[in-house]
């Protein structure tokens, strides 16, 4: 009978020979709830981070950037900004040395980054945008017409986006996760069968699969916990696969076939009061 739930496996896979038993000997299929499970909670954590690091930077360092736009409308895929230009979006307004981060210019006096000392460039017609000094991305007007925008509708839609960023981060980080967790324990599986042979275990695959999704639980957990702390250690991706193949061993190890037939034993049962010769003597042999 199984003793050992989904929510003990959260909290005992670092330390548990027995649990790894249990998921051996009496759970059933392949791990893959138990999986879904511990692939919600740490999304969950990721999305929080990224959703209160995205409101923090929106309602921070954002409202510099975003107190310096200007009117801008575009008629006819033509761009117009109601300011004096060229005009620099800056750093910091009030230092004059402070670094240029965009420039408008719809005058033609400057057409590419090239001519300017800054990531981004806002033409009449395009907008250019330096990711890298390899890379240069180049969004164009053309096809919009009737568009209008100031500081004041960049502030509204920076607050919807610290409201709402997570229903766009939480589906998309979830199943990405899911998928490359789910790979995972199927890689770890395989590995599981050297680990089984050199061990002497006879394991289903599927118990392989769960002991693996249980196995890689202190890693992952481990990784989520630098992430929400902002820590960053040399090595870190390497350090979590050797969490995990240490504790694939001891989950392997631990762990005894799930259909382990009996010793091979006759089934005769024992004589009762009932029985017409019991008590009786052997009769003669003739």
């Amino acid at each position: 009978m199984k003793r050992y739930g989904v929510l003990h496996a959260l909290v005992m896979s670092p330390f548990s020979k027995s649990l790894y038993q249990d998921v051996g000997r009496n759970w059933r299929g392949a791990g893959v709830g138990y999986l879904l499970l511990l692939t919600l909670l740490t999304t969950v954590a990721f999305t929080v981070k990224v959703q209160t690091e995205i409101k923090g930077f929106l309602h921070g360092n954002a409202t510099v950037f975003i107190d310096q736009v200007p009117p801008i409308t575009i008629e006819d895929g033509t761009l117009s900004a109601d300011v004096e230009q060229p005009y620099y979006i800056v750093e910091d307004p009030d230092d004059p040395t402070s670094a240029v981060i965009a420039v408008i210019d719809t005058t033609g006096q400057f057409n590419s980054l090239e001519d300017v000392e800054a990531p981004i460039l806002v033409t009449a017609t395009k907008v250019y945008h330096r990711e890298n000094p390899n890379k240069t991305e180049i969004f164009e007007f053309s096809g919009i017409d009737g568009f209008q925008m100031n500081r004041d509708d960049v502030h509204s839609w920076g607050g919807r986006l610290a409201r709402w960023a997570w229903a766009f981060i939480f589906p998309f980080a979830f199943i990405g996760s899911f998928v490359y967790r789910l790979i995972q324990i199927l890689i770890a599986s395989l590995v599981g069968l050297i680990i089984a042979s050199m061990a002497k275990r006879t394991l289903s695959y599927g118990a392989l699969m769960r002991l693996s999704a249980v196995a890689i639980t202190p890693a992952i957990v481990f990784a989520t916990v630098l992430f929400l702390l902002d820590v960053k250690i040399p090595l870190g991706g390497l350090i979590q696969v050797c969490i995990g193949l240490f504790y694939l061993i001891i989950a392997v190890v631990a762990a005894k076939p799930t259909d382990e037939a009996p010793p091979f034993q006759m089934d005769v049962p024992p004589p009762t009061a009932s029985d017409s010769s019991f008590g009786q003597p052997p009769a003669p042999v003739t």
